[in-house]
């Protein structure tokens, strides 16, 4: 984050305008990290594609002190008097079930924490924001207790020590927002004619990896919609591919979407290990204004622990490119 944010830096140095009023956009969310870093200094435009990131950017950019305030009672019944029921999750991603994402124990407190914000939400005991909140403990608290490597495409044969563990719900520890945020759920392509502001925060899947499947339980515990699963992980069936995450669409699809954007700036958060070029991206970028790169090396992320890297060495360069566009 202190990379991205100095460099961000940079870019409002030389606008001029309150930062309170500065919009920064970050286009593939995910965990919400950057758009939540930089809410108390800008205003927020958020989005990702699927349901679980779109909840949690809910919850980190449009809720605050008062939704946690309202919430923990709810968290406190959840934590100490609310009892594990063998729903979805219990019957299809449990030790039982003979998928090992979760021990029997945690895998019906979730089930039994869903179904308690599902119903709540439903029968109007709990706002929209409030739902979020809740909803976004359950999701926090799985992904803890998940026997897994950090990703859903699969899980551990033997429980490791923090799968073991009982499943807290936790509370958020929520900062304030300079400004109302917005949060979308949508196509970055598609999204990107809609919206406009100072500062594209861009960081796009990089390999050919599908982002859809490596979090697909975290999806079905959110969406709450029991969906029809396959194969030994038991992932979500229809599934639809990113152009991101393929050699033959991304180029064209980042090129439109430089071309599309109503930003002053673009920032670019990309490896060296990625799908395009370093001299690609600045090709296009160059293109359309003014363009920089930064870079830095970064310890590289294994989910196996002592898995060989087929690019070798222990660290990869981070690159942040930068557009000042021509408008």
């Amino acid at each position: 984050m202190g990379f991205i944010e100095s460099v961000v830096n940079e870019c409002v140095s030389t606008i001029s305008k309150p930062s309170n009023e500065i919009v920064l956009c970050d286009l593939f969310s995910g965990s919400g990290r950057v758009a939540n870093h930089f809410k108390n200094r800008f205003k927020i435009v958020a989005n990702d594609l699927e349901f679980y990131s779109y909840a949690t950017l809910e919850n980190l950019l449009n809720n605050d002190a008062s939704t946690v305030y309202e919430c923990q009672p709810i968290l406190d019944y959840m934590n100490h008097c609310m009892n594990g029921v063998e729903g979805f999750i219990f019957q299809n991603y449990s030790e039982s079930a003979g998928r090992t994402y979760f021990t029997n124990y945690n895998a019906k407190l979730i089930d039994a924490g869903i179904a308690l914000v599902y119903g709540m939400y439903g029968r109007g005991e709990l706002t929209e924001q409030q739902f979020y909140y809740c909803l976004c403990s359950v999701l926090e608290g799985a992904d803890k207790v998940s026997n897994t490597t950090g990703l859903y495409t699969a899980y551990l044969k033997k429980f490791k020590a923090s799968s073991l563990n009982p499943i807290h719900f936790k509370a958020f520890d929520l900062k304030e927002a300079v400004a109302s945020n917005d949060v979308y759920m949508g196509d970055a392509t598609d999204l990107i004619t809609h919206v406009s502001g100072d500062i594209l925060y861009l960081d796009p899947p990089y390999n050919q990896r599908q982002y859809s499947g490596d979090y697909h339980l975290l999806n079905t515990i959110a969406l709450n919609d029991k969906p029809e699963i396959a194969g030994i992980t038991g992932k979500r069936v229809g599934r639809v591919g990113s152009p991101w995450s393929s050699k033959k669409l991304v180029k064209d699809e980042f090129r439109k979407l430089v071309e599309l954007a109503n930003f002053e700036f673009l920032v670019m958060s990309y490896s060296s290990e990625s799908l395009m070029p370093p001299a690609l991206i600045a090709d296009i970028m160059s293109a359309n204004g003014k363009y920089s790169v930064h870079e830095m090396e970064h310890k590289r992320f294994s989910s196996i622990k002592g898995q060989k890297n087929p690019f070798g060495g222990e660290t990869v360069t981070e690159f942040l490119h930068v557009l000042h566009k021509e408008r």
